[in-house]
């Protein structure tokens, strides 16, 4: 009824509501994308979130006026796309360091060398991750080997065996 006295018409009073809400809504999301980049700045390539930067986060946030909702979806998907980037990239360095070892072990200076400037390019910077996939890879293509040299080996006895028994004392053994 307030509107009355100031002899604003009802469309008016409409018009009026729906572009305030309009702006609110595109400062809000203005505000909700300038979170987002600082988030992303706190971000490692892991999708682990630095610590130091965790209260200036929050300070920012209620500055904002941002939802707790929002923001924690927002953080949410950021997370789960940094950690699915970075497992790409492990992913990327794994298939290299397999094509290199199953090529020649121990691996040589040069293919060291190729590989670490592979880690440098693709950032991985956690040595932690590096060890754990080359260990990880190195003892799967030993166990591989293993398999191979004992299908080998068996198979080398078998014809061994063919070859020392008569073919009828074979048939006897198989049969008892």
């Amino acid at each position: 009824e307030q509107w009355r006295d100031l002899e604003l018409q009802l469309v008016d009073v409409q018009q009026l509501e729906a572009r305030i809400t309009s702006e609110h809504q595109q400062n809000y999301q203005l505000a909700l994308a300038d979170y987002e980049q600082a988030f992303l700045k706190t971000l490692d390539n892991t999708g682990k979130v630095d610590p130091s930067g965790q209260q200036a986060l929050e300070v920012r946030c209620q500055k904002l006026g941002l939802r707790s909702a929002d923001v924690d979806s927002l953080e949410s998907r950021l997370i789960s796309e940094r950690k699915e980037a970075y497992n790409k990239v492990l992913d990327r360095y794994r298939r290299e360091f397999e094509q290199v070892a199953q090529k020649k072990r121990p691996i040589s200076r040069l293919s060291k060398l190729r590989l670490n400037r592979l880690r440098q390019s693709l950032g991985i910077h956690s040595s932690t991750a590096v060890a754990a996939i080359e260990t990880e890879v190195i003892a799967q293509i030993e166990a591989k080997t293993a398999q191979n040299n004992s299908t080998a080996w068996s198979h080398g006895q078998a014809q061994s065996y063919s070859r020392a028994v008569p073919a009828s004392s074979r048939q006897d053994v198989a049969v008892a």
